[in-house]
């Protein structure tokens, strides 16, 4: 059987409580970084920003882009966005390759993660110069794509 079964400890709880009451701020912070993020590479080619559907609002636990290339180039741009010092790393792994769903053709599902790469802004508070060399980071990478891999 899948699943987990979780309990919340009291401390838990009390650390729970007391995020809970920042937690406008918190959002705001991360749904700041996203923009900033999605704005450093609205020029970019091969990248999609996420974006939300309209009359919804995206609180960006994470960040993630679609990256048009092979699988193979797609690592590699992530390899040297990392050597850039940028934290991009592959999205969680599908939940279909566990055991007990193996055999299901998911061939979308396959695709997109071959192709999705995620920056956790739910990890980090870059300043704005980082924001910045994050972008000129993004522009060089795709810059040299040719060369990748």
């Amino acid at each position: 059987m899948i699943g987990l079964n979780l309990r919340m400890t009291e401390t838990t709880a009390a650390i729970a409580i007391v995020q809970l009451t920042k937690s406008e701020k918190i959002i705001d912070e991360r749904v700041q970084l996203a923009e900033a993020l999605t704005d450093a590479i609205r020029d970019v080619p091969r990248l999609l920003a996420p974006t939300a559907r309209d009359g919804c609002y995206h609180v960006y636990y994470a960040w993630p882009i679609l990256v048009d290339g092979t699988p193979e180039k797609v690592m590699a741009f992530r390899l040297a966005m990392n050597a850039e010092g940028v934290p991009l790393r592959p999205y969680s792994e599908p939940l279909y390759r566990l055991p007990a769903f193996r055999g299901l053709p998911l061939p979308v599902t396959e695709d997109i993660y071959n192709h999705l790469l995620l920056f956790e802004v739910c990890s980090y508070s870059p300043t704005k110069k980082q924001l910045s060399q994050t972008r000129d980071a993004f522009h060089k990478v795709i810059d040299n794509w040719d060369s990748l891999g």
